[in-house]
């Protein structure tokens, strides 16, 4: 079997890692952000960052930007949120997310002395 190329437009990062921004106090905190994600895409983790935006863990990539596309400038509590790709966290080309993304997996094996 063949394995299909992917193809990218090269307009958005690989990032499974979200900022939201401008959720009004009155939309709730995590929980509610949680509900309003989860249409979207498995939600791995939703902390409160730093000037009151949240960090967002999707289970993916694709998870991850189907709710940017979704989202982004959508109006909650009379606020338009602002959802953006977190790449202080992720960095571009986070395709899997996992453990193999970390410098700590990349590094090769130790050697043993003979």
């Amino acid at each position: 079997m063949e394995k299909r190329q992917r193809t990218d437009d090269g307009a958005e990062p690989r990032c499974r890692y979200l900022r939201v921004h401008n959720l009004p106090g009155a939309a709730g905190g995590a929980p509610e952000l949680r509900a309003l994600l989860e249409p979207h895409g498995k939600v791995e983790d939703v902390t409160a960052g730093i000037g009151g935006a949240f960090l967002v863990d999707m289970s993916c990539t694709r998870e991850a930007t189907a709710v940017k596309r979704a989202l982004d400038g959508t109006d909650v509590g009379g606020a338009a949120i602002s959802v953006t790709f977190d790449l202080q966290r992720g960095g571009a080309g986070d395709e899997a997310g996992d453990a193999a993304s970390s410098s700590a997996a990349a590094a090769p094996p130790p050697t043993v002395p003979p």
